[in-house]
């Protein structure tokens, strides 16, 4: 507890060492518009790429209306990018009174009551705004989308902060580059990270990081990507940490790409791409995989049942995919499950206690007609 303590301190007089505010203009929110009036403008400069390490730590506002539910907040970067700040909330109370949008908060805005006064986590990811050049001129945009209530933007401010202390000095796609499946199937994609005075200091999973794999149908920045799954810790490599995610088991034929991304304790998304580097579209740029059409599995039999491991508790870090898409009905016994059995795959197992708990998690499909059954003794 002695060391979180120093290490909470440190972390605060750093991020206030390295802060920069910039102020902005503010003015009149006309009735129910939208148009270049209702452009704030800041100019900023000094900062450099979002990200590498400067980050955006916080939007301060002010605004009296007398309806917040007519207002939609935009942050608007000097290249167009664009992140939602709130969305018409507030119901018909008023104003948005020292209200400070920031990555850091723990409550979203979303969840909050007018007059928002606090600091709260903006509705978009401002993590999105990584790779943008900073300086220029960013524009807090505030529409009215409704008649009668008219306010006014009093003040606001745009912030950024320093994250080198939670910004990863590598990140990677660790492998594989490519991989080609039959639908329902699945890889195994492995990513790594490295953090200087972190990763390296300890032969276990570094703590404070939290890592995940994501896939898209378009090869993009993955930083506009939605899909993204929790990846696990898998190994030491080195003085970096090895995560892994499993992709596939629901994804319908086609071609699809996938990268790697993580976060050190609050700072904001690195992404890794191939060739172990941070994606960057090019030398540095997504996995592609390749799902064909189904085929029969390869444990539709008892004689092929894919063996699993054993958890040594009920947290289920270990886990096997599989799917009955394709599958047939064993030439067995088949009164062990209720209703008429027309399709199976097989697990098997070597038990370690008298007892063991089995799940299904993360079931895709109809679970209607879906059941299963232990067999004991069976070759």
């Amino acid at each position: 507890m002695k060391t979180m303590c120093c290490l909470m301190v440190f972390l605060g007089s750093f991020f206030v060492a390295n802060s920069q505010t910039f102020i902005g203009t503010g003015g009149p929110i006309t009735d129910n518009n939208c148009d270049a009036t209702h452009n704030f403008p800041v100019s900023v400069s000094g900062i450099g790429i979002v990200g590498a390490p400067m980050v955006v730590s916080e939007i301060k506002f002010d605004i009296t209306h007398t309806y917040d539910f007519d207002l939609s907040i935009y942050l608007v970067a000097p290249n167009g990018a664009t992140v939602n700040l709130s969305l018409r909330h507030g119901g018909s109370n008023d104003n948005y009174t020292n209200t400070i949008l920031s990555p850091f908060a723990s409550q979203s805005i979303t969840a909050a009551s007018a007059p928002f006064t606090g600091s709260f986590l903006p509705e978009g990811d401002l993590s999105s705004l990584s790779g943008v050049n900073a300086d220029g001129t960013w524009i807090l945009k505030v529409c009215d989308g409704a008649s009668t209530d008219v306010g006014t933007v009093n003040n606001w401010s745009l912030s950024f902060i320093s994250l080198a202390a939670s910004t990863p000095d590598a990140v990677n796609l660790q492998s594989p580059n490519s991989a080609s499946i039959n639908q329902s199937g699945f890889v195994t994609v492995y990513g790594q990270i490295y953090k200087a005075g972190l990763t390296d200091l300890t032969t276990v999973q570094t703590s404070g990081i939290q890592a995940w794999v994501g896939y898209s149908s378009t090869n993009t920045n993955p930083n506009t990507w939605t899909n993204w799954i929790p990846a696990t810790y898998s190994q030491k490599v080195g003085d970096k940490d090895e995560y892994k995610a499993i992709i596939g088991p629901t994804l319908a034929q086609g071609t699809y790409y996938y990268a790697t991304r993580y976060k050190i304790n609050n700072g904001y998304f690195a992404y890794g791409g191939t060739n172990d580097g941070f994606w960057d579209g090019s030398a540095h740029g997504s996995g592609v995989l390749t799902v064909n059409q189904p085929v029969t599995p390869l444990n539709n039999n008892c004689s092929g049942a894919f063996p699993l491991t054993v958890n040594a508790d009920q947290s289920c870090l270990n886990v096997t995919q599989g799917s009955v898409l394709m599958a047939t009905a064993s030439p067995v016994e088949g009164n062990s499950c209720p209703g008429s059995e027309d399709d199976d795959v097989w697990f098997s197992f070597v038990a370690t206690a008298s007892t063991h708990h089995l799940s299904l998690q993360n079931v895709s499909g109809s679970t209607t007609d879906l059941a299963y059954s232990l067999w004991t003794g069976v070759d």
